[in-house]
């Protein structure tokens, strides 16, 4: 019995993903077609299915981008640059969207150790930094079993010390990996969807107003008060703004 509920479980997800590529094959087709909104149901359909890959969010976001639905497109940039960082495309794309935007905010310069820490940590994806700590913890025992049963002095010396180095690798591969699986199971980061929102000083409709900001803003989340979310822009400024005027990029 329970090999036959395996069985079925596993031809349901077979079938579910024939079916998702299925969808994503005939909604491309309607893209390079110029059926945009057509194409745009099919990649909904899809991520409604559960299914949630780079691809789907960049091409409904030129989908959207297409039909001038700009909001959108920059939500579903957002989306598929934190499942795929360096890609090139999605990050040129966005920049186009972004300068459709209604606000324009100046970035405060990061500290060099802050981008050093940056880089490293996109250099791989998160299942590429997992995968690269399994391979390390192999090689660290590997290595571990060489210094037990060899006794010869500088082989034992080159194990130990190299598997120390494996080690180390290992445990900060695995934490990187932990690092971007909360960043995408917590987001950090929203856009605004109302046209026009005032940014309170507190959280409640009569704080004071601080300043204003358009759709299409991305801000980031600090800590939330039942319906209000506190958020920062990328000058610094900070304030509180009520959860249902934003989207969260998870």
């Amino acid at each position: 019995m329970r090999l036959l509920i395996y069985l079925l479980l596993f031809i349901s997800v077979f079938v579910r993903a024939n079916t998702s590529d299925s969808l994503f094959n005939q909604a491309n087709t309607l893209y390079q077609q110029k059926q945009y909104n057509q194409a745009i149901e099919l990649y909904q359909n899809i991520i409604n299915n559960n299914e949630h890959a780079w691809e789907i969010y960049y091409n409904l976001a030129n989908a959207y981008y297409k039909t001038n639905k700009n909001t959108l497109a920059i939500y579903y940039y957002e989306k598929a640059l934190l499942l795929y960082p360096n890609n090139s495309d999605i990050k040129n794309n966005l920049t186009l969207a972004n300068l459709r935007k209604t606000d324009k905010i100046e970035e405060m310069p990061t500290p060099f150790y802050i981008q050093w820490k940056t880089a490293i940590v996109q250099l791989l994806s998160m299942d590429g930094w997992a995968r690269m700590s399994v391979l390390t913890i192999a090689i660290t025992i590997i290595l571990g079993l060489v210094f037990l049963l060899t006794k010869q002095i500088v082989i034992k010396k080159i194990s130990f010390y190299f598997g120390i180095v494996m080690f180390i690798f290992s445990v900060a591969s695995l934490t990187i990996a932990q690092h971007k699986y909360m960043a995408i199971k917590q987001p950090t980061t929203a856009i605004i969807f109302n046209p026009t929102v005032q940014i309170k000083s507190t959280p409640d409709a009569a704080g004071i107003d601080l300043f204003i900001l358009h759709e299409g803003t991305k801000v980031y989340l600090i800590e939330t008060v039942n319906n209000w979310y506190r958020i920062r822009i990328s000058d610094g400024n900070d304030g509180w703004i009520e959860a249902e005027k934003i989207m969260k990029v998870d």
